[in-house]
This record gives C-alpha cells, sequence and structure tokens, in this order.
C-alpha cells in the first residue's frame, strides 16, 4: 500500500522551533512504512527532528514504532527507528 494522509496527524507543530510530534495509523507492515520513499508526498509538512508515532499492520498483527525524521533531501525522507536510548530524539 502507499503513504495515506488521512492516517497522519500532526499532534506538535513544532512552531516554537522544537520538534513536532505525529501519529500515522495505517494496514502498511512495519517494513512497508520503512522502505524508501513512503512519507515523500508529506515532506514539507515535516522537518529533521520530528517523532512519529505508527500504529501499523491493524488489520494483521498489530505494531507500533517510533521514528525519527532523520533526513529531507529534494523531498525525499529518510527516517530512522527510536528503539531504545542510543538513538537520540534530536
Amino acid at each position: 500500500m502507499a503513504f495515506t494522509i488521512n492516517d497522519f496527524d500532526a499532534n506538535g507543530s513544532g512552531s516554537k522551533g522544537g520538534l513536532a510530534l505525529h501519529t500515522y495509523i495505517t494496514d502498511d507492515t512495519d517494513a512497508v512504512v520503512e522502505g524508501a520513499n513512503y512519507f515523500d508526498s508529506i515532506a514539507s509538512l515535516l522537518k529533521v527532528g520530528d517523532i512519529i508515532f505508527a500504529n501499523m499492520d491493524r488489520d494483521g498483527t498489530p505494531s507500533w514504532r517510533i521514528y525519527k525524521v532523520t533526513a529531507i533531501t529534494a523531498g525525499a525522507v529518510t527516517i530512522a527507528t527510536f528503539t531504545d536510548g542510543t538513538n537520540d530524539i534530536v
């Protein structure tokens, strides 16, 4: 499947210069969400350092992960999985 804007919620705008917090729900698996170009269609809504709380595979084996936007280059969004204290948020 593909990214669905209707399932994306920008909870914290980061308008004060801080990171923004977002939530995203999807029936896509984590492997699909983590694939190249998944969030590219909303590159203009994101900035490096933003956090995405994702609830995935809701129609299969539900899972959730926290992602950090690590780069946005020419409209291409790169994310990394935030798994433990070794991956700095900002």
